[in-house]
């Protein structure tokens, strides 16, 4: 049984160079979908519940996201100093900014303004978030510029240090919406990242990205699309991605995708993501290029392909706590997980997940034997739809085959399952495909899946898993297994 990954080492910014990855499931190779490598942030406060007063158009753990929380000042005050100038007009503004010095503030009456740069440590403050509009923003070489409660309706392109982009619209960016260059480094807080025509928010080589209580929606390309572009062979220290309160919701592509990235995520919900041009992917969460992922409270919902799918990374989701749940439903395929440590060796651990609904595959591991460890403990998997998945012969659909598996273990890959529980599942509640190592302590299987209990297709001898505590015994077979439609 053979896993395959294609990805560039250098890719380009343009869908082309997107990698992909395919994989084989239960026999068939069928394709995963696309994914798309950055210092210290200054981390802000987080209000908690939404404001009242506040009309929220979106929300997540009950806190209000988008520029929505302009009207309140849920993030604090945009930054100014006391003695700003007020500027009415795209020449004022222009004079002000050749004069300004660094901690100076310039305010901006409701207006159209032109495309502005701003200079570093020079802060731009709009007076409301309708009425002042830039058709482009950028942050010119240096540190510390801010600009805060405008619309953008054009690009953002960031150059500098520590910038700030604070209760911020950016509106139909005929490209990028956001650019951070390399070695830049950006805070986006309570903005909203709307109908980009091609990525979100993409940083190439950048420093860090902090995001919070902010919204990337209904782009043309990817979401977000975060890469040290040496993938495994990225110099340390790696770009650096922090985000809280943020969702990502109804991109095309590819909803979140890094490579090479130091990720640490909470409460942020990858939702809705669409097929590119060609009908390519559409997946939710992609993590990869010896990326390392902490994530809780993290929610990835119905997305046309994969939820996550994490390859040669290191891993860590979830937590004992409710508000730590990771909640992963109605995707083509629910967690996906190949390759964890061919390039160093790594781990993806997954603990108190729930996950529903979802199409063809609840939870896969594949690779080579051996490759892992990959851990699942306390995890609930249920009604994993059957569906109709491509058989490739030469990157040709040559048939197809019916998968609907809670767990579906490929490869030999080296897993350890503690308290799994899988119900209403189309096939199999555990498929193990060949000889694989690794433990299933009391795993239990419910709601019809203990009618042909825990499967091992494809094997004639070597290694099995070790069956603890509750678990039923695992009936092995020589063939593959029932593949086919009803």
């Amino acid at each position: 049984m053979e896993l395959m990954a294609h990805h560039t080492s250098r890719p380009a910014r343009s869908r082309s160079a997107t990698p992909r990855f395919s994989v084989w499931v239960a026999g068939s190779l069928v394709l995963l979908g696309a994914v798309s490598c950055a210092s210290e942030v200054v981390v802000m406060a987080i209000g908690s519940a939404t404001p009242v007063g506040v009309e929220c158009g979106e929300e997540i753990a009950g806190r209000c996201v988008g520029a929505e929380i302009a009207q309140s000042n849920a993030l604090g005050p945009c930054q100014c100093g006391s003695s700003p100038v007020v500027v009415s007009s795209a020449a004022e503004l222009s004079a002000a900014l050749a004069s300004a010095a660094a901690g100076s503030c310039v305010k901006l009456k409701d207006g159209h303004f032109g495309a502005v740069e701003i200079p570093a440590g020079v802060h731009l403050v709009g007076a409301s978030l309708d009425g002042v509009v830039l058709d482009g923003l950028s942050f010119a070489t240096g540190m510390g510029a801010s600009a805060c409660r405008l619309t953008v309706a054009g690009q953002v392109s960031v150059s500098a240090s520590d910038a700030q982009l604070k209760y911020a619209l950016v509106d139909e960016a005929p490209d990028d919406a956001v650019t951070v260059e390399p070695g830049a480094s950006l805070t986006i807080a309570g903005s909203t990242i709307s109908r980009a025509r091609r990525h979100g928010i993409v940083a190439f080589d950048a420093a860090a990205l902090q995001i919070e209580r902010s919204i990337i929606i209904d782009g043309a390309g990817p979401g977000l699309w975060l890469q040290c572009t040496g993938g495994c062979d990225c110099a340390a220290p790696p770009l650096t991605l922090w985000m809280r309160d943020v969702v990502v919701r109804r991109n095309a592509l590819s909803g979140v995708s890094i490579i090479g990235v130091e990720a640490d995520l909470a409460r942020v919900r990858v939702a809705e993501t669409m097929v590119g041009y060609n009908f390519e992917a559409g997946g939710g969460l992609s993590v990869s290029g010896c990326s390392t992922l902490t994530a809780t409270g993290l929610e990835i919902v119905e997305n046309a392909d994969f939820g996550l799918l994490i390859d040669d990374s290191d891993v860590a989701l979830g937590g004992p706590a409710e508000d730590e749940r990771v909640e992963v439903r109605g995707n083509l395929r629910g967690i996906w997980i190949q390759h964890i440590s061919v390039s160093a060796p790594h781990q993806a651990r997954i603990d108190n997940a729930v996950l529903t609904g979802n199409m063809g595959v609840g939870i896969g591991f594949a690779g080579s034997y051996g490759d892992g460890p990959i851990t699942v403990t306390h995890t609930t998997i249920s009604d994993t739809l059957d569906i109709a998945l491509p058989v490739l012969v030469g990157g040709v659909s040559a048939s197809v085959t019916c998968v609907g598996d809670a767990v579906h273990w490929l490869g030999g890959v080296e897993a350890h399952l503690d308290t799994v529980v899988t119900s209403g599942s189309g096939r199999y509640g555990v498929l193990i495909d060949g000889p694989a190592s690794g433990t299933l302590k009391d795993v239990v299987l419910t709601g019809g899946d203990e009618d042909l209990g825990i499967v091992q297709v494809n094997y004639t001898d070597g290694p099995q898993p070790e069956t603890l505590g509750s678990t039923p015994p695992i009936t092995a077979t020589a063939d593959d297994g029932d593949n086919g439609c009803p």
